[in-house]
Parts: C-alpha cells; structure tokens; sequence
C-alpha cells in the first residue's frame, strides 16, 4: 500500500501539471512481455525445482508524465505504472503458479527519435500456489508462504514502430521472496531476457512542458535517525518465531538534484542470535554481544514523496559465525513530512534474505 500510495500520488500530481494539448489517453501505453527466464541455483536443492530455461508472461499498464513539475523534469520525464507477471515455473510440480503485481518507475537513460534505453524497477507483492510442505511439497525449500515480496528490475531498449506501437527487448532479474517470515525462505532469483511490444491509446502526440522553476537540491545534507521492526523463522529453529530490532544512523547528501548517497551506521538485535550462538556450544547472555553492529553504503533515487534505497553493509561485529561478512539492502521510503518517513526494506546476505523490517525514521 505505501509503494502504491506514493506511485500513484506522484502520477496524480503530473496530471495535474500537464499540458493540455496532451490528452490523458495519449499518455497510457499497454505492454506485453515474454520472459525467457531460469532460475539461479544458489543451494545445491534449488537445482530439482524446474527443467531449465521456462516461459512466463508480463503485462504491464504505463503512463507518460508530460507535467511541469520539476522532478519530472528532472529525470528526463519517466514512465510509471503497475505490472502483472505470470509463471508456472515451466510445469513445476514443486513451485506451482506465481503471480506477481508490481508497480513501477522506468528511467531514461538515453534517447533517439526512434530507440529509447531505459531502466525499470518494479515493487510489489507476488502470491505462489504451491509452497513448503515437510510431507507433500518437501523439495520446495526457496519459498515456503503464499504471500511474497517481488522485487524485478529491467533493462530494455525500444524501437519506435509506427505512431502507436514500439518492440522492446532487454534483460531482467526477479526476485521472490518473504523476507524469512516463514521457513524456509531461499528465495528465487530468476535472471532472463524478454521481448514484447507496447501500445499506445491514442495516435494524438505527447507534449511536453517545462518546468516553471527548479527545485536545487545539489549539496543538501541531512542526518537520519530510524528504528525497525522484523519477524522472522529460521529452518535450524523450524516454526519458531524471532523479533528483530532495528537501530541506524545515516548521513545523506545529494550530489545531483534527484540522487543522493548514504553513509551510516546500523545495529540489530535479531532473537535467534542467542539460540545459534548456543547451539554453536557458547554461552554468551548479553544483549549487547548478542547484537550486530555495521558499516553501511547506499544510495537513494528520490521520486517527490517517495524513494529507492539500495546499500551495501559490512559487518564490524557479528557474532552470528554463519553469516557472510557483507550483506545488501534493497527499500522504498514514503516521506509523510519532509522530516518524517516511513520504509520497507529487505535485508539479504548474497542471495538469501535475512529478514524484512518496517522501518520509522526522522531527518534531520
């Protein structure tokens, strides 16, 4: 609900601004997408789940934005929309159906008068038919819930057509997964190629506007305060449920008027640090030493009210000994006040998520 809130809030405030010589049926495109895809075998158990390369379908409605805000200007005026991405895994027996529904940003990033090259990232929900079961399903060990995380980025060129239509082509990666809410969770990483063709409503030609000011955010500088919340399963503990606390600190500075980097500190407090460090034969009962504490590197692509967060981590105490010492981050910040925000982020080690945290923080 937050990723569609601020989507459709930023579309709401292009149509406001835009040109009026561009009418509203001028601006939507319908895709359609075919996905040749195969799933990455990141545990040896993964490779019994398909066949190999399969099949799965995307259809997606898209929107132009024409108006004179100054963010849309920004970035060269990007499209926006909601996806829907359907596969069965080529017949898996094991995975079952995945359907997926995803908002999206596509960003230009260069442009002819008959080819565009952009870049498109999609977060949403996906729901599985088929998921873990110790008895009947036991080999499905990458998604074990019904309800998913889907996180898909894409890299597509297209060639104008005619008026009305363009083909496009590129290279995807799909992510699925519950963010270790139930176990277990190796998640699904699926890189592919696809092809489709888009059309547009109407024959009527996009105008576009320039902004009437603005908006210099170049060298702003902020300090951020956040605290999160996860709950998470892990498959050694099979249906206990842990908390996980969440602590970070975060200076950020744009470095052009729409991408900013980060640098910060974080600590987590994960309640199934103390069974692992038990089971691994020591005893340690405090909370401090039983906490995570890390260096983290980001940045974020601001979009008006809301924006995409992508980190690296590195843990500087860990005393979890089965984890990697790096970790990435991928999260959606809502801003309600210029001040205040709100955030989903899902936090991974390679390939395999760690937990899914609600996050609340101020900056400053």
């Amino acid at each position: 609900m937050l990723m569609l809130a601020g989507i459709f809030m930023l579309i709401n405030q292009s149509g406001k601004a835009q040109n009026h010589k561009s009418s509203f049926f001028s601006t939507l495109f319908l895709e359609a997408k075919l996905h040749q895809s195969a799933i990455m075998a990141h545990h040896t158990e993964m490779w019994s789940l398909t066949d190999g390369i399969y099949t799965s379908y995307e259809f997606s409605l898209v929107r132009q934005t024409t108006g004179r805000t100054s963010n849309a200007f920004l970035w060269k005026y990007p499209r926006y929309g909601i996806s829907y991405h359907y596969s069965d895994f080529g017949g898996s027996p094991w995975l079952g159906e995945a359907h997926s529904v995803m908002p999206f940003v596509s960003l230009e990033l260069w442009k002819s008068k008959r080819f565009l090259l952009d870049f498109r990232v999609l977060f949403g929900a996906g729901y599985f038919t088929r998921i873990y079961d110790p008895v009947d399903n036991y080999k499905n060990r990458a998604i074990s819930s019904h309800w998913n995380a889907s996180v898909n980025f894409q890299l597509a060129g297209k060639i104008k057509l005619t008026e009305i239509s363009d083909f496009m082509g590129g290279f995807s990666m799909l992510h699925l997964s519950n963010g270790t809410t139930r176990s277990p969770n190796f998640g699904l990483n699926i890189p592919g190629g696809f092809a489709g063709i888009a059309f547009k409503f109407s024959g009527k030609p996009i105008s576009f506007q320039s902004p009437d000011s603005v908006h210099h955010k170049k060298g702003k500088q902020n300090i951020r305060l956040a605290f999160g919340m996860a709950q998470k399963e892990l498959l050694d503990f099979y249906r206990q449920k842990f908390l996980v606390y969440h602590y970070e600190m975060a200076y950020t500075r744009y470095y052009n008027h729409t991408n900013r980097y980060i640098l910060g500190l974080e600590a987590s407090h994960d309640q199934s640090t103390a069974l692992i460090v038990k089971k691994a034969g020591k005893v340690n009962d405090n909370a401090l030493k039983l906490s995570k504490y890390s260096l983290v590197a980001g940045h974020e692509w601001m979009f008006s009210n809301f924006a995409i967060n992508f980190s690296l981590g590195f843990y500087v105490y860990n005393p979890d000994e089965k984890n990697d010492f790096f970790f990435n981050k991928i999260g959606i910040n809502y801003f309600l006040h210029k001040n205040l925000f709100t955030s989903l982020t899902l936090k991974s080690h390679y390939a395999k998520a760690d937990y899914l945290a609600l996050v609340l923080g101020l900056s400053l």
